[in-house]
């Protein structure tokens, strides 16, 4: 983690203090997330917390031991910034597969979400990188991700909508091809 503390004389805004940040101290697009920002009191000071994406595996796998039938989670909150807006947008994530001899232990799916979230991000994107990735480590019989997002660029500017919420959603395998399983999950 690398904590910067930004003076912002000269009425430079949040959003322009987060870009020069970004100049200052090299920090490169895909590794940057903006997890605390925070005004100090008096307000001449930007707190802004970065964590960096680890490197190496995020998942520890383990035999499923015959257990074959869909795993779900639901509501995992994660928070991300718009890449386009440099405006929060946060949400809760229901992940779900059907294991092929390989599953993970709970908390570990929470951490793919946090993984592609904490970053300059779209929601789109993160919802198929986390299926995807679950598809690459577990080969499951079927992977499915949803996303479900209130987006400040949306709330705090240009049409000013509040409680609006985006859905995204990337199915994979069994959830892709079997009405039956993807009623499952789009139901739980």
């Amino acid at each position: 983690m690398v904590k910067v503390i930004i003076p912002l004389s000269g009425g430079k805004d949040s959003q322009a203090a987060m870009l020069w940040a970004i100049d200052k101290y090299g920090l490169k697009y895909c590794e940057t997330a903006f997890c605390d920002v925070k005004w100090e009191a008096p307000e001449t000071y930007l707190h802004i917390e970065y964590l960096m994406t680890k490197s190496g595996d995020t998942l520890k796998i383990l035999s499923s031991e015959k257990y074959d039938e869909m795993i779900t989670q639901n509501n995992i909150n994660f928070y991300s910034i718009c890449e386009h807006h440099l405006l929060p947008f946060f949400g809760n994530a229901k992940i779900s597969y059907i294991p092929n001899g390989k599953i993970v232990g709970l908390s570990k799916l929470s951490r793919v979400v946090d993984k592609f979230a904490n970053k300059l991000q779209n929601q789109e994107r993160i919802t198929s990188q986390i299926a995807e990735y679950l598809d690459e480590k577990l080969n499951p019989i079927g992977v499915a991700v949803q996303l479900k997002a209130r987006h400040m660029c949306m709330e705090m500017r240009g049409i000013k909508k509040n409680e609006v919420y985006t859905t995204t959603t990337k199915l994979i395998g069994k959830y892709k091809n079997d009405i039956n399983v993807k009623n499952e999950f789009l139901n739980s």
